[in-house]
């Protein structure tokens, strides 16, 4: 039975195992190449399967405490490898929104804004992770940064560390989130 046939859409697909083998912003052009050519093969399988995203986490900075790749090193690797991983428009196919969705990538919603202007693509747009932000800083003040950028979110909850303990994800509405500042930001 087809997903069709069943009745089943498939919002968005992550891509984690192949590019977290090959990333994009490595500093060896061999393996950004692999990760490019792993980056087209879930296009494909999305647009086969119909689905509407792929939630990219284009690149790791460092392993633990040690810094690999900056920042700017990062967003120029990863500028210039996307539009090559598309060649067919797959992604720019089907649905409005279809395409790719970057996790937000840095600390700051004002950096990360600036970093997304040189790749200005419709297809290439901002899947938000409230919960993941709260390590960072104000959901809040991200979605009015990043506004129409975001195109998808994913809803979670963080509680935030009180010293006795490590901040961690928790159920919706037992966390630190201001969900009233955040649904009035993503309104506005």
């Amino acid at each position: 039975m087809t997903r069709a046939k069943a009745g089943v859409q498939i919002a968005s697909m992550w891509v984690s195992r192949p590019l977290s083998d090959y990333p994009i912003n490595s500093p060896d052009p061999a393996i950004r190449a692999k990760g490019v050519a792993a980056l087209e093969k879930c296009i494909e399988l999305a647009h086969h399967a119909g689905c509407g995203a792929l939630l990219i986490y284009s690149a790791r900075l460092g392993n633990g405490a040690k810094l690999v790749v900056g920042s700017q090193d990062t967003w120029d690797r990863v500028s210039e490898s996307f539009p090559q991983s598309d060649p067919g428009g797959r992604a720019r196919q089907g649905h409005p929104h279809s395409g790719k969705c970057l996790e937000q990538i840095s600390a700051q919603p004002s950096r990360d804004a600036r970093l997304r202007r040189p790749v200005s693509q419709p297809w290439l747009q901002t899947h938000f992770d409230i919960g993941n932000v709260m390590q960072y800083g104000y959901p809040q003040d991200w979605i009015l940064t990043l506004g129409s950028r975001i195109k998808r979110v994913h809803v979670k909850d963080y509680k935030l560390s009180n010293r006795a303990e490590q901040g961690h994800f928790a159920p919706l509405l037992e966390g630190d989130v201001d969900w009233k500042a955040v649904m009035a930001a993503l309104v506005k």
